[in-house]
């Protein structure tokens, strides 16, 4: 059975930034409700004793300053777009040439919801968000049973848009 805790891990904005943890066992994952960042994945060695065997901050001024997508959640498109144009149908987006874009979901705060032993955190990008076409809705549950964590993504858009949600 999977235990979940929520603790503060800051405030960005004047909005909180929480820490869910997930516990089964031994094995524990902190997920942040910012960039839907995994914190942590504490386990045992082969002597028993707890380690934190993910590369993470202890606190939310090392995600803001460090550069990078560490442990973050990637989209609306984890991976280039050739020239930075994306074309649906007939008609042209131009997105942004590089490959940090502007302010993608590793920087947004989730808003995040138990559901039974897993967590749900969910974020809504509207129509015209790092210039993509379409309002999505998207879900991320993590789910840690058995000895394995699972993160499972659903993006729903009223329009044809580009998707691809990675960690």
């Amino acid at each position: 059975m999977t235990k979940i805790t929520k603790s503060s891990f800051g405030e960005l904005k004047g909005r909180a930034v929480d820490r869910y943890t997930l516990t089964e066992g031994e094995m524990s994952v902190s997920i942040l409700t910012y960039g839907g960042i995994l914190q942590s994945i504490i386990l045992p060695d082969k002597n028993g004793e707890k380690r934190d065997v993910l590369l993470g901050y202890d606190t939310l001024e090392g995600y803001l300053t460090n550069g990078g997508y560490l442990g973050a959640l990637i989209g609306r498109f984890g991976n280039r777009i050739e020239k930075g144009v994306l074309k649906i149908d007939d008609k042209e987006y131009k997105l942004y040439c590089n490959d940090r874009g502007n302010e993608g979901f590793n920087a947004k705060i989730w808003n995040a919801e138990i559901v039974g032993e897993t967590l749900c955190l969910t974020y809504y990008s509207k129509n015209g968000e790092e210039n993509y076409p379409g309002d999505l809705n998207v879900r991320v549950i993590y789910s840690l049973q058995n000895g394995a964590l699972t993160i499972s993504y659903l993006a729903v858009s009223d329009q044809k848009t580009a998707i691809n949600l990675t960690n």
